[in-house]
């Protein structure tokens, strides 16, 4: 018998023709014709405690490695170990093996370990197995000693905790290629391996999704630790020493829309730290759950059983409301503030995060929009731009065959100009005067094919009416606006009991005036720091701190009855973005370079101005002598700004005295006076400009319009009004206006004026 052969406890017979000699390997070398012998032997083999009958025919002897070499008249019959145990399996896998070619003999020793995993024919393999237990894809085996009737088990695989079981490994692999048991199962069919059962996969996917969440989370908690300490290293630390970081944050669903449909019952959103580039926030939202689902259509009542669905809402708000659950608990979870967001510009998470401030009213989340993102919508705009059939198709092929070049040479200038050693102003407003040199080139190629678009102007007209004529009553009616969003009755987690007394707010008051209180020297900074006011954050905090000129019209002009709710939430949670206002910025440079060469003076632009006397008070003027630059959208193509008032598209001008002058009661008035009031100027250059003309009119500052009609008001409803709701928050609880507080001297004008007019009734 072969020396180097490990075996576990179970019989083996080898039978061995009369008459033949053989070699150490194994091999038939002499015969004699001698009687049988039956013996068991051990003689130099590596055997684990148990027993092994050879079958040696008559007059042969074995050599050291059970092979025969002579022959002898001899029966025998030995046993070696007559008290067998159970054998260490392991050691299985250290078994040396010898190869034999055809033809010659060859002994090669692999010495590697033998490892992994194979699949098997296992009845070729271990034909005296007789039982098999199987569990999904692992099995264990039973071996009978024919000898002693003692039963070894032997396993697919080792019971070790450095390695996934089998099972397990499965179902996690369907995690990661997003399959479920169905698929699992039809693919092992095809290859006849033994599979589990759905029973078996759902305990072991339940019990693998808390593992991988527990991974998950520990994992994300490290990533926090890493990023908090590069802030700190970075010194980005706010004023209450918190780390502050910029994030990646970005919208998962379960199926794509390809920008028509938006209804995936699961979606997930992740924030990433943009110095780690490690997730710290994953927040996920299901709007479906198949055993709900079920029962509802049976017509049922909903069992006990383990329910993923917590989102009730659109799948466009997934992304939106996930990424702001992130944002109000990075403090709690890492003792970090996210107070950038780099993402792209396909959601409203900027103005989600601006309505719930999840760093209080102090600190604004700066946007930071993906330049991947932004290159895709422009070569989006471009392929648009390609269908239009009004524009000539020669240039529409042209820019077909150029996009790529398009695009290369946008992020070749991002490339060149953050090589200059410029401040962040410089280089915008060099590439803005590029952009108006550019503009005043597609002005003049628009004059070439005005003609064309006529022609298509009236051909879609004349159809028009003819459609007219075959539209049926019915088409007509408007249909009613339905909303199934949340309301104050029904849907809201938590009801609103967390006010401040009047004491606490008027300490509140104090310290929060306090704070907002600079010197002249932090005047002075805050005027220079945020010059490139569209892109500044500095701008933003500290104009949302104060009451700004913009709003001063509004203010003023509110009746004393009238609620002050609408108002301030449009002051602090608005989000103004319109066809007309992106006019109005696409077109505010060629405005501004069209003033200075009307007033033959350069305008430079300027920061945040706040009031000399009153701290919460604020203006951003645009010059020494101030001038006020608007845009409107409505009358881009008027020929003319008389014909524009005369169709009521300006309300804020009026034509005196055969000239057109600025309405004393319009709120650009208003916003006017109160620039010049706080910047301590006089005179305001008030510059209308369209592509077709202009209007320039001077207005001169007037102390006693801002002492009998502005200064007051703007003070209570400051103080009243808008300061408690930047003191005690109440609308981001359940983003009702109707919970914003209404200060007590406007609830008693009210009620009057409900007294009143029972009286008159």
């Amino acid at each position: 018998m072969c020396s180097n052969t490990i075996l576990p406890n179970l019989s083996v017979e080898i039978n061995v023709p009369p008459n033949d000699v053989g070699n150490d390997s194994g091999i038939v070398l002499s015969n004699s014709n001698t009687p049988k012998c039956s013996t068991l032997v051990n003689s130099n083999a590596i055997l684990s405690d148990f027993s092994v009958e050879i079958n040696i025919p008559a007059n042969d002897v074995l050599n050291d490695s059970g092979i025969v070499l002579s022959n002898s008249n001899i029966k025998c019959s030995t046993s070696v170990n007559s008290n067998p145990i159970m054998p260490d399996l392991n050691v299985i896998f250290e078994r040396n093996i010898d190869v034999i070619e055809s033809g010659r003999i060859s002994h090669e020793i692999v010495e590697n370990n033998v490892g992994g995993r194979r699949i098997v024919d296992v009845m070729h393999i271990f034909d005296q197995i007789r039982n098999e237990v199987r569990s999904g894809y692992f099995s264990s085996w039973i071996l009978k000693c024919k000898i002693c009737n003692m039963l070894t088990k032997i396993e697919s695989e080792k019971n070790d905790l450095g390695c996934i079981p089998i099972n397990k490994a499965v179902v996690s692999g369907t995690y990661a290629i997003g399959i479920g048991h169905t698929q699992v199962a039809e693919f092992s069919a095809s290859i006849d391996l033994p599979y589990m059962t759905h029973t078996t996969y759902m305990k072991i996917a339940e019990t693998l999704s808390d593992e991988v969440k527990e991974t998950a989370w520990n994992a994300m908690k490290l990533a926090g630790i890493e990023e908090r300490r590069l802030a700190l290293e970075a010194g980005d630390v706010d004023e209450d020493g918190i780390p502050m970081c910029p994030v990646i944050a970005d919208g998962q669903w379960s199926k794509r829309s390809y920008k028509t449909k938006y209804d995936a019952f699961l979606g997930a959103a992740t924030i990433i730290g943009f110095r780690t580039k490690k997730i710290l926030f994953v927040g996920i939202r299901n709007r479906y759950c198949v055993v709900c689902e079920r029962v509802k259509n049976m017509g049922q009542s909903s069992k006990a059983h383990k329910c993923f669905m917590n989102w009730s809402k659109g799948a466009t708000s997934i992304e939106a409301d996930a990424i702001a659950e992130g944002f109000l608990n990075s403090v709690k979870l890492h003792g970090l503030k996210y107070n950038k967001l780099i993402g792209d510009g396909d959601s409203s998470v900027t103005k989600r995060l601006n309505e719930i401030l999840p760093y209080e009213p102090r600190m604004l989340v700066e946007k930071i929009d993906c330049r991947n993102h932004i290159l895709r919508n422009y070569g989006q705009k471009l392929i648009a731009l390609t269908k239009k059939t009004s524009y000539p198709c020669y240039i529409r092929k042209f820019i077909i065959r150029n996009i790529i070049r398009f695009r290369t040479a946008i992020t070749k200038s991002i490339q060149y100009r953050k090589k200059l050693n410029q401040s962040l102003y410089e280089q915008t407003e060099g590439s803005m005067q590029l952009l108006y040199h550019s503009i005043r080139v597609v002005n003049l190629f628009a004059k070439s094919i005005k003609k064309l678009r006529k022609k298509v102007q009236r051909q879609k007209k004349s159809l028009k009416y003819r459609r007219a004529l075959f539209v049926s009553k019915g088409d007509k009616q408007k249909k009613k606006k339905i909303s199934n969003g949340p309301d104050e009755n029904y849907r809201f987690a938590e009801p609103l009991n967390d006010f401040l007394s009047d004491e606490e707010f008027k300490i509140k008051k104090l310290e929060f005036i306090q704070s907002i209180t600079l010197s002249e020297a932090s005047k002075v900074q805050l005027e220079l720091e945020p010059r490139n006011q569209a892109k500044n954050q500095r701008w933003f905090e500290e104009r949302r701190k104060r009451l700004s000129a913009s709003n001063f019209g509004k203010v003023c002009k509110m009746r004393p009855y009238t609620s002050c709710k609408v108002t301030v939430r449009n002051i602090l949670y608005g989000c103004i973005n319109t066809s007309a206002t992106e006019y109005g910025i696409q077109t505010e440079q060629q405005a501004l370079m069209q003033l200075q060469m009307e007033i033959k003076k350069k305008i430079n632009k300027c920061g945040l101005f706040v009031d000399k006397n009153i701290p919460f008070l604020a203006a951003t003027p645009e010059d020494d002598k101030i001038c006020e630059i608007k845009c409107p959208y409505s009358v881009k193509d008027y020929c003319s700004l008389e014909k524009a008032i005369s169709d009521k598209k300006l309300p804020y001008m009026k034509i005196k005295n055969n000239l057109p002058t600025l309405k004393e009661e319009s709120h650009y008035f208003y916003q006017i006076q109160g620039q010049l009031h706080v910047t301590e100027r006089k005179i305001c250059y008030f510059f209308i400009y369209t592509p077709k003309w202009n209007h320039l009119e001077i207005i001169i500052y007037d102390d006693e319009f801002w002492s009998s009609k502005m200064e007051s008001s703007l003070k209570l409803f400051y103080e009243e009004c808008l300061l408690r709701e930047l003191i005690d928050p109440q609308f981001i609880t359940r983003m009702l206006k109707n919970d914003i507080i209404e200060p007590p001297h406007i609830v008693q004008n009210i009620e009057e004026l409900k007294k009143k007019k029972k009286i008159n009734n």
